[in-house]
């Protein structure tokens, strides 16, 4: 696996077309955005980069992208976690959005049919960093669907509950290099850990908002980033049980390659 999930140069040279001069401006997520009240004016701004500009530095649209081996997932109903889901070769979403339940479901049949889960996408409206209020990624905002999200622990479908009891029973399976990427907002340290421990995984995820660079065709809604101060990180398990933290940036691309 290459640094920075195969990325790393692409991702120095997209950094580098920030200049002086650039109009800065952010895109709006379902889940909103934070206020220009809400900021300081020494805070820095997350660069919402065009599509013209990524396809200067060398980024491919999502549609001209490889299906990536492993499991997508959108628990949320919006387009843009639709595209999420299908960047990988076994996808699932719904127009009437999905459960933490189905999520665990859609691990076991891959793992029947292929053995193991290489790599996990999971897109949907995250809750639990800023907020302090429940650790989940659901379908919608309102009170995060009454426990039907993929939840750290509590009601409905858990990390370290069934997800952790689904793997020690071998009913999910993931791969000795695996990686999991969370296209969800607000996701806790805590969270992330859990499911580094729990999985084996690497995992990515933002601690605050969390959009694509164009929300208008979708063209590039591989490449994320996240406002209001927030940052992508990466949490791997080590060998003596614990997780480490790896702070990325503002903006990630999604290529587990």
């Amino acid at each position: 696996m290459k640094t920075q999930f195969g990325v790393s140069r692409l991702y120095s040279t997209i950094l580098g077309l920030s200049i002086v001069g650039m109009s800065l401006s952010l895109a709006a997520h379902a889940s909103g955005h934070a206020s220009p009240a809400s900021r300081s004016s020494a805070a820095r701004e997350t660069v919402r980069r065009s599509p013209a500009q990524l396809h200067d530095a060398g980024l491919n649209s999502m549609f001209s992208l490889p299906k990536f081996e492993g499991v997508g997932f959108a628990l949320g109903r919006e387009g843009v976690f639709r595209n999420n889901a299908e960047l990988m070769k076994s996808s699932s979403y719904s127009s009437t959005g999905q459960t933490g339940y189905d999520l665990l479901n859609a691990l076991k049949k891959y793992t029947s049919a292929k053995g193991c889960v290489p790599n996990l996408l999971v897109a949907g409206h995250g809750w639990g960093s800023h907020e302090g209020k429940r650790e989940t990624i659901a379908t919608g905002s309102i009170a995060r669907d009454a426990n039907k999200g993929f939840n750290l622990d509590g009601a409905g479908a858990t990390i370290k509950g069934d997800l952790a009891r689904l793997i020690k029973n071998g009913e999910v399976k993931f791969c000795g290099s695996c990686q999991i990427f969370l296209h969800a907002c607000s996701i806790s340290d805590n969270y992330s850990e859990t499911l580094a421990k729990v999985s084996g995984c690497s995992v990515v995820s933002a601690n605050d908002k969390v959009s694509p660079v164009d929300t208008n065709s979708g063209e590039y809604d591989h490449v994320w980033f996240t406002s209001g101060g927030g940052r992508f990180s990466k949490y791997t398990p080590t060998s003596d049980g614990r997780v480490s933290r790896r702070t990325i940036g503002e903006e990630f691309i999604f290529d587990p390659r």
